[in-house]
């Protein structure tokens, strides 16, 4: 075999190698890149909670009843990123017996869309619904409604943040 048809064989095998090595390192990067973000539990910490029972009026009878409770919390960006937890927020509890994260029984939502500037403390609210506590003590509606559980999690899952809130006590009113 002639020199110049060697050097073409070899050019040509060199270069489809070449090919293959770059097509895998891409490949290798795509799939690196489309992982999951892991979830930033860090950014967010609670200086502060409370519960307290909330009441709606019945435009009807004009009664007031018991509309479950609303639970609050200050909430501090550690991050320095400003941060919006939106209304429709995952809402979940964390079960004292085995740790896991279940729903709660209830709907929960914020009250509204909540704004968090880097590095300051907001105060939010959390609506826990619920009609069912007429003739019931409220203490004791209100651990119908959260059951045995350390905490109540708030889940962005857009921007992969978790935060977990301790059981707020319940005030009197």
């Amino acid at each position: 075999m002639t020199l110049w048809k060697r050097l073409v064989i070899m050019s040509a095998l060199g270069g489809m190698a070449f090919a293959v090595t770059l097509t895998c390192l891409w490949m290798g990067l795509k799939w690196y890149r489309s992982r999951p973000a892991p979830w930033d539990a860090r950014s967010l910490a609670v200086t502060w909670s409370e519960a307290l029972g909330a009441i709606d009026m019945n435009p009807k009878t004009r009664a007031v009843e018991d509309a479950g409770f609303v639970l609050e919390f200050v909430i501090e960006n550690r991050s320095d990123r400003d941060i919006t937890l939106p209304r429709n927020i995952t809402v979940m509890k964390r079960d004292a017996a085995t740790k896991a994260l279940e729903y709660l029984s209830y709907p929960t939502e914020l009250y509204r869309d909540h704004f968090l500037p880097a590095r300051e403390r907001v105060k939010i609210s959390l609506w826990l619904q619920g009609r069912d506590c007429r003739d019931t003590p409220l203490q004791r509606c209100y651990e119908r409604h959260l059951g045995e559980n350390d905490a109540i999690v708030l889940l962005h899952r857009s921007a992969r943040l978790s935060a977990e809130l301790p059981r707020p006590r319940l005030k009197e009113r």
